[in-house]
């Protein structure tokens, strides 16, 4: 009797046994096989979270330049318009927020905007809330530099490294724009036999803050516009003056802007211009140098 039950205590254990270790194969052979995909980490979980986000965030923001020649100078202007329904904040790795590089037609560089400056190492944020657009102008005495007439390409970029916060790869803003430069003489001569211009006889006085400009403008504007900025900073916030007669209407601004406000290298530049009566865009920007600090 003892004997039969041990027999079939211990078949009975050799099965448990058996089936026991088929199991933990099985487990084994399992879990194997779910480790051969290896884990994505957080921190690279969260690279392809803010790539993804800035990506989106992007497509809200368009950049318009213009170049514009006059006086034996070449005057930048970059803008970044927000038309997305989300406020944006820019953050710039240092006070150098773009650059401008003017190459020749041999691909030879005239000019480099950045080259013999210092900038600040510190964070310098932006925010552009929706519909507004933050702008830069730049200025370059071209007539100062030993240059061949003919024609030039500009590059301009804008340097932003991320979009709320979330970092910016492959950075989009960067377009090229042809220039024919010509000598200060001719294009003086040009302007003053360009009848369809919408300022002329401007005049610009003063130093250190303390300016006035002076000009006249087409009887065909009633109202017309300004703003003064650094390249970096708005110093004078867009202003309008209404317009009388049907002759050409004469205009006088004083200026008095902080010292504290002036920047210690750079142009300061007045925009004039007018708008589009329909959506209020501005139209036939006439840019002056008020002041060059060095």
């Amino acid at each position: 009797m003892f004997k039969k039950v041990f027999s079939t205590l211990t078949l009975l254990g050799m099965l448990l046994a058996a089936c026991g270790t088929s199991n933990d194969e099985q487990s084994q052979t399992s879990q194997g096989d779910m480790g051969s995909n290896e884990p994505i980490s957080e921190d690279q979980q969260d690279q392809d979270n803010d790539s993804n986000n800035a990506e989106d965030l992007l497509t809200n923001l368009e950049m318009h330049v213009s170049v514009e020649q006059t006086d034996g100078k070449l005057v930048f202007q970059m803008e970044l318009k927000n038309v997305g329904q989300e406020n944006l904040e820019m953050m710039f790795s240092s006070g150098q927020q773009y650059e401008i590089v003017v190459k020749n037609d041999s691909d030879e560089t005239v000019y480099r905007y950045s080259e013999g400056k210092a900038f600040t190492e510190a964070l310098v944020t932006k925010e552009i809330a929706s519909g507004e657009s933050i702008e830069w102008n730049e200025e370059w005495n071209y007539s100062e530099s030993v240059l061949a007439d003919g024609n030039y390409h500009a590059e301009l970029t804008l340097l932003p490294t991320q979009v709320n916060k979330n970092v910016i790869e492959n950075n989009p803003f960067t377009t090229t724009e042809s220039i024919e430069l010509v000598s200060s003489e001719q294009l003086s001569a040009t302007s003053d036999s360009d009848s369809d211009g919408l300022f002329r006889n401007i005049e610009v006085n003063g130093e250190n803050g303390q300016y006035e400009v002076t000009g006249e403008i087409d009887p065909t504007v009633d109202e017309f516009f300004y703003s003064i900025e650094d390249g970096h900073n708005v110093l004078v916030n867009e202003q309008s003056i209404k317009t009388t007669g049907n002759e050409w209407y004469g205009f006088t601004i004083n200026l008095d802007i902080p010292k504290s406000d002036l920047p210690s290298n750079g142009a300061i530049t007045m925009v004039l211009y007018e708008k589009n009566l329909e959506d209020g865009v501005p139209l036939n920007n006439t840019f002056l140098t008020l002041d060059q600090f060095k």
